[in-house]
Parts: structure tokens; sequence; C-alpha cells
């Protein structure tokens, strides 16, 4: 399965974000949204929590968490440069951009 590099910042708690951050070494399931996608569908990807600097940027390696048709479509639209933001159901807890 494809791995995709990106840049995250995350969304801080006094702005609606997590109150903490996923612990370091852990994998995480948020959902992507490609800012550039008319119908702004939800994708689940994963990823292993990297520590970040002191302001929240990390820089990481993501997967869909599904393999088929409808994932590799989604994937051929991931470009460097792309931005996206991940949610935890409907909170916004990250911005991104593609590598």
């Amino acid at each position: 399965m494809r791995h995709f590099l990106a840049n995250i910042q995350w969304i801080s708690y006094d702005k609606g974000g997590r109150k903490a951050l996923p612990n370091v070494g852990t994998t995480y399931f948020p959902h992507i949204v490609l800012d550039k996608d008319i119908y702004q569908t939800p994708w689940s990807i994963a990823f292993s929590v990297v520590p970040c600097e002191h302001d929240g940027k990390c820089l990481i390696s993501f997967r869909m968490l599904v393999d088929n048709e409808g994932t590799r479509q989604f994937c051929a639209g991931i470009t460097p440069g792309n931005n996206f933001r991940l949610f935890e159901g409907k909170q916004l807890v990250a911005k991104g951009t593609i590598v």
C-alpha cells in the first residue's frame, strides 16, 4: 500500500483541536479531507504518531486504511502541494500539506 509524506499542523485545544496530542509511537486513525475535493469526502487514513516541534508541526507518513478501487482513485488525486484537513468525527484536529 502506498505511503504519502505530509507536513501537518495540529490544531490547538483553544482553537477547537484535541485536548492532548496522540501519544508518540501509537498508530492514529483520523479522516482526511482534501481541500480541493469538491465533494469534501472523508477517507480513513493511518499513521504512526511522531514527535512534533514545539508549535505542533510534524512530518508524517500516512497510508489509506483500506485498499480498494475507491481509495486508489482518491490516491491518484493526492499530489505534492495539496492541502488537507484531518478530522476525528466532525472535529478538526490538524491541517496539512502533501510533500
